[in-house]
């Protein structure tokens, strides 16, 4: 993660922290899924009973369900990354890492305020704006499933089943993935990145694209650039601090694999 100067240990380490993602991803991708259908359930029930577009007015409450997810998902994930790079810049294995600080002998690179203080901070506004446009788009869905079931005619019971249909499930499930995959993905760039600038020897931070067959266009135009850590990134991703920052568009951060490797001082 720090001075990988080829792009052979650049592209391992964009594996690596792929793969440290994967756990964290399952398991949001399992709870936004239940949510979400919980939504459409709610949907369909309320439909079923009141037959009008009103019934949509009840899923606003689930938003609430959305943002601790995803407030649960960024503090696992910040937590995970500023771990690891704890444990990198030891110079030791994980196991040996654990178990000297489990023993008291290591000291991280940030106390439990620090690290509790980064992920407030990332989560307070986040999550919130996360869960009213995940919550809308829902509604949307809802709305369209509606408007499809009156254009050709069908009974109110008949609506209530098509907003099951075309919500829940497998529906449900690949738009869950797709939130756990982008959601977690910003967080762990996040949290690399204020643990990185924590360590008061890294100087500058650069993007490294997947580079594979999936990797979109502007972020293979992106790979390799470096900028001093406190600066916005340049070109298609500009304005963003890290890959996935929040506060990009969403054709750049859906989805996106992209990591930071971190230069040190000379």
């Amino acid at each position: 993660m720090i001075n990988l100067r080829s792009q052979a240990a650049k592209r391992r380490e964009a594996q690596a922290q792929e793969r440290v993602s994967a756990a964290l991803e399952r398991t949001m991708a399992k709870t936004m899924r239940n949510t979400l259908n919980e939504m459409g359930k709610k949907a369909a029930q309320d439909y079923r009973t009141g037959g009008h577009l009103k019934s949509l007015e009840g899923t606003v409450e689930f938003e609430d369900e959305i943002a601790k997810t995803l407030k649960i998902c960024a503090a696992r994930t910040i937590s995970v990354a500023v771990a690891r790079m704890n444990q990198m810049m030891t110079g030791k294995s994980v196991v040996h890492y654990l178990e000297e600080k489990a023993e008291g002998g290591v000291e991280d690179l940030l106390t439990e305020d620090e690290l509790g203080e980064i992920i407030k901070v990332y989560s307070r506004h986040n999550a919130a704006v996360k869960a009213k446009q995940i919550g809308a788009t829902t509604r949307t869905r809802l709305q369209r499933a509606i408007s499809e079931g009156l254009e050709n005619g069908l009974s109110t019971s008949e609506i209530a089943d098509l907003i099951i249909e075309k919500t829940y499930g497998v529906v449900n499930g690949s738009r869950a993935e797709v939130i756990a995959r982008t959601e977690t993905h910003a967080a762990m760039q996040y949290g690399s990145l204020e643990a990185a600038d924590a360590t008061g020897v890294v100087q500058s931070k650069t993007w490294v694209s997947a580079s594979d067959a999936r990797t979109r266009e502007d972020h293979v135009e992106m790979d390799g650039q470096t900028v001093p850590m406190e600066d916005a990134f340049t070109g298609p991703c500009d304005g963003m601090l890290f890959p996935g920052d929040p506060i990009g568009p969403a054709e750049q951060v859906i989805n996106c694999r992209c990591v930071l490797v971190y230069n040190t001082k000379d």
